[in-house]
């Protein structure tokens, strides 16, 4: 994902977490949210493979489009 697209977002925050790993959404009501989550939770992972992470951090942001 874009980072630009992710430092402009705004609204309320429904979920957030922070830990040495996160795991993706799940239970979500939609299930293009859960597999978004999950694509971008393993595609960091991969991208990092060869390198120590830290801390990861998810935000998850309800927004008005309108």
């Amino acid at each position: 994902m874009p980072e630009q697209l992710v430092r402009l977002v705004s609204g309320q925050v429904a979920y957030e977490e922070e830990g040495p790993q996160v795991i993706p959404l799940q239970g979500f009501p939609d299930e293009a949210i859960n597999m978004a989550s999950a694509q971008l939770v393993q595609d960091h992972l991969r991208m990092y493979q060869d390198q120590r992470i830290l801390a990861q951090v998810s935000f998850f942001y309800f927004s008005h489009l309108f």
